[in-house]
């Protein structure tokens, strides 16, 4: 067999995986080009991304998705039409209809009709889609990432975000259904929405050197580490061996800081710096919420914004509270941005933590996230794109999400707003026809 009859071969092979219903989304197509290697194709991405032991709806054909027998579609002009069929396994699920999302007001979207014009678009999105391209440029493209749900490569998220970016900039040929497939993201909460919490970057005051207002040291971490508790190190553990890189006049607000991993350090006159994370002390997290609510202090509601409240007003327990989570967070003092866990800046609204066992760094997703005023009231949702870029301890599980939300306190509100169950879906390039003419990207 002769190169062109083995092409000829492999392209009528490929033809059978378009069904009459979806021929029509792909471009025309011709016998030159090669496929793209580590590209989104037919033979080289599994079809698994249900993640395991965790049940989505989707319907039986979704989970047989080969070419069903019967009247074979017409072959391609010049293509010899095969004596045998042969059957190849789909490379993503078609979501279904009724898992599709379309705009009814741009909101509560429930099918994918209106995506180009529904979906958010901004700066933020060119700044995220740049950094994802950049991170995935570094990245082995054959390895496949997140093997617990998503199971894609590299280069399957790499050509995805580049696709994206192409339809940010107003250049791709084809709309928003044609181009992506979404894969909805279920929790362990709700089958069909992801579960969100949102963290931001709050605001400690500080100067650098300490007096009776300012007393309260910020340690950087001790070059051999170590397994002091919270209680020893608030006593004075580290004290006069030049790890204080700063003193700051409230305890309560470092600590939500530690709790957030970052901080920005704001100086009496005004000048601000990063407190960067740099470490921990090798001890367990523990929440100091259920020691609030087993010792009667408080009830309802124990968010950080109401438990920091409520220690504020009563100074005298700040210290037996605290010190019943033993870990402690080490900080650097720098001019530089906090970076994200990709080594990327992070981008307020749009940088999310993910668990990536299940959902890949680098990947976009898709999210209804609630809109929110200026006076911290929920005015309806808006579809956004997020980028996994992040990680974090408490961000375990399928469909378990942190945005970051900003800086200081109208972020800290966004986070209670945000908190939640709400739409996402996966975005993955689908494999179509491309100019070269071969089934590709």
């Amino acid at each position: 067999m002769n190169n062109k009859q083995w092409l000829n071969g492999m392209l009528a092979a490929c033809y059978l995986l378009i069904s009459p219903t979806h021929a029509g989304q792909f471009g025309q197509h011709n016998t030159s080009g090669y496929a793209q290697p580590g590209a989104l194709s037919w033979w080289s991405e599994r079809n698994n991304l249900v993640p395991v032991n965790h049940p989505q709806y989707r319907r039986e054909q979704i989970n047989r998705p080969f070419y069903t027998p019967g009247r074979m579609p017409a072959a391609p002009p010049g293509i010899t039409q095969p004596q045998q069929p042969h059957y190849y396994p789909a490379s993503f699920r078609q979501p279904l209809s009724n898992n599709n999302i379309t705009a009814l007001k741009c909101e509560n979207l429930k099918q994918l009709q209106h995506a180009d014009r529904c979906i958010m678009r901004s700066s933020a999105n060119l700044t995220g889609l740049q950094e994802q391209i950049r991170y995935l440029n570094s990245k082995n493209p054959g390895k496949r990432v997140a093997g617990q749900w998503a199971d894609v490569s590299n280069a399957a998220l790499l050509e995805t975000a580049k696709a994206l970016l192409a339809h940010e900039n107003g250049s791709a040929p084809k709309s928003f259904l044609q181009s992506f497939s979404l894969y909805e993201i279920g929790s362990q909460r709700q089958a069909d929405r992801s579960y969100y919490t949102g963290y931001f970057t709050p605001e400690v005051r500080i100067q650098s050197y300490p007096d009776q207002e300012y007393k309260y040291p910020v340690y950087t971490k001790p070059p051999r580490g170590t397994r002091l508790s919270r209680n020893q190190i608030d006593n004075g553990a580290l004290s006069n061996q030049g790890l204080e890189i700063a003193w700051t006049n409230d305890l309560i607000d470092l600590y939500f800081a530690q709790i957030q991993g970052s901080a920005i350090a704001r100086y009496p006159n005004g000048e601000t710096r990063n407190l960067n994370y740099a470490g921990h002390n090798n001890q367990s997290h523990q929440e100091i919420s259920s020691y609030l609510r087993e010792m009667g202090y408080m009830n309802g509601s124990l968010s950080n914004a109401s438990i920091q409240r409520w220690l504020h007003q009563h100074p005298e327990k700040m210290h037996e509270v605290l010190h019943q989570n033993p870990r402690y967070i080490f900080f650097t003092l720098t001019d530089n941005k906090t970076r994200t866990a990709t080594g990327t800046a992070i981008i307020p609204g749009h940088t999310v933590a993910v668990d990536d066992r299940y959902i890949p760094m680098g990947s976009v997703l898709l999210a209804e996230i609630p809109r929110i005023d200026h006076l911290g009231k929920r005015t309806g949702s808006e579809w956004r794109m997020l980028f996994a870029q992040d990680r974090g301890n408490a961000i375990k599980g399928p469909g378990r999400l942190d945005l970051y939300t900003g800086v200081g306190q109208p972020a800290e509100q966004k986070t209670y707003q945000l908190t939640g169950l709400h739409k996402t879906y996966l975005l993955v390039r689908k494999p179509g026809w491309q100019n070269s003419g071969l089934p590709g990207l």
